[in-house]
């Protein structure tokens, strides 16, 4: 008897203790959602954790709610993680609360962007050997757009490639969206806004090979490639 009235007040415990934890996640994905909505709404992605901690300041929830700091991780380009470390207080176990987060295309990409003399901003490839950027401008009735692929510091001999549309008909606006992280392969998209109300506006995503200098069929690359998300 002495047994089973010992058990009995620890079982209760452990559940008060489980009840507590559970309650402390919810917390923890609320105060997670709460940064992330800061770094959102400033549309900026820290480089670092103490950057991620000046920026997130105003939140007023340094830390979770087992008393550890939040941890901030960058996944990728656009990508970051937030995490509370649980119960354990240790990074990277079973019972971490944590969120991941995408930015909008072309947020984070500082340290990939070069200045060139006319003020045109081209992008890095993940390597840092190529660029990608295009010149767009208005020749009679049409929008030509040029397309660059130049070395790391921003020169190319000539267009990539060279596309127009109809400026009665559309506006063209270009977003790279990737590059394999051996710098071979980039995708970019062409949005054509419509002008006409009587037409609608379309995307076009391109696959380029920047080492045969051509377009390619983006479902014919080989899945094993690693790509950075821009």
């Amino acid at each position: 008897m002495h047994i089973r009235r010992a058990v009995v007040p620890a079982l209760l415990a452990l559940a008060a203790g489980c009840s507590t934890d559970t309650a402390k996640s919810i917390q923890a994905k609320q105060e997670i959602g709460s940064l992330t909505g800061v770094l959102m709404q400033k549309n900026t992605i820290p480089k670092d954790q103490a950057e991620y901690e000046q920026l997130t300041a105003v939140v007023g929830a340094p830390n979770d709610p087992w008393g550890n700091p939040y941890v901030y991780e960058r996944q990728g380009t656009r990508k970051i993680r937030i995490s509370s470390k649980g119960p354990d207080g240790k990074l990277g176990t079973p019972d971490d609360v944590f969120a991941d987060f995408e930015f909008p295309s072309g947020v984070g990409l500082d340290a990939l962007q070069v200045k060139l003399p006319d003020g045109t901003l081209a992008l890095k490839s993940p390597d840092g050997k190529k660029t990608f950027w295009t010149v767009q401008k208005d020749a009679g009735a049409e929008q030509v757009t040029q397309y660059f692929v130049g070395d790391g510091s921003g020169r190319a001999k000539a267009p990539a490639k060279t596309a127009k549309v109809v400026i009665d008909d559309y506006r063209r606006g270009v977003t790279l969206m990737k590059w394999s992280n051996d710098g071979r392969y980039l995708v970019w998209k062409d949005f054509d806004s419509s002008n006409r109300p009587d037409a609608q506006s379309k995307e076009t995503v391109v696959a380029w090979d920047t080492q045969a200098g051509k377009e390619v069929d983006a479902s014919k690359l080989d899945p094993k490639l690693e790509w950075t998300e821009y």
